[in-house]
């Protein structure tokens, strides 16, 4: 049920470039999933946080960080726990928010 659910908020389009970028990510893997190939440590750490940005704008950075957590093999998760969870557009414009009444109320 959380499988069609999460594909209908997030559309086909996105959906489709996740499958890309899952593929981007696997492909930066070794042949058993354990670790990640030699060199390849940013690319997988870019990966990652494009697509967790692309499910965390259409979910919520918690639901997404949990949904990839439970999908994804150790060397990912290991990555995804060692990361700060992504700001969301709408966590940015309240971030934005906050800090303009700040500003008027401080009258700067």
């Amino acid at each position: 049920m959380w499988t069609e659910v999460f594909t209908n908020t997030l559309g086909e389009e996105s959906d489709q470039k996740l499958g890309e970028i899952a593929d981007r990510i696997n492909a930066t893997l070794t042949e058993d999933e354990r670790g990640v190939r030699e060199g390849r440590e940013a690319e997988l750490d870019t990966a990652i946080g494009e697509y967790e940005d692309l499910v965390a704008n259409a979910i919520g950075p918690h639901a997404a960080r949990l949904d990839m957590l439970l999908k994804a093999v150790a060397p990912v998760a290991a990555r995804l726990r060692a990361r700060p969870l992504p700001a969301t557009a709408s966590s940015r414009e309240a971030s934005a928010a906050a800090t303009a009444t700040s500003d008027a109320v401080s009258g700067e």
